[in-house]
């Protein structure tokens, strides 16, 4: 039986991760449409990614996005408890 490859085809150039933070539901975030001049919601899933971006003809399939995804797992949970210390004014916990 043979395993069947999970490829990611929307790579996000901004982290969700990251966008989650500027999420009020964790799950979608303002827009603005420099063309159209126009502010809309978006789903966080459907933002900042293009098709398949990270990927080279002389990678493997989702090698970045994977490299990308052990670095966002370290550095989101550090950000996060950051804004946690600001939030409750204890920096100097830090």
């Amino acid at each position: 039986m043979s395993k069947a490859k999970n490829i990611v085809v929307n790579q996000h150039y901004i982290s969700q991760g990251l966008i989650k933070l500027f999420s009020e539901n964790q799950k979608s975030v303002f827009e603005f449409n420099v063309e159209n001049e126009k502010v809309y919601r978006a789903a966080i899933s459907k933002t900042m990614y293009g098709k398949k971006i990270y990927e080279h003809s002389g990678l493997p399939e989702n090698t970045l996005e994977l490299f990308f995804k052990k670095i966002e797992d370290k550095y989101i949970p550090t950000i996060k408890s950051v804004i946690e210390l600001l939030d409750n004014d204890r920096i100097e916990d830090a």
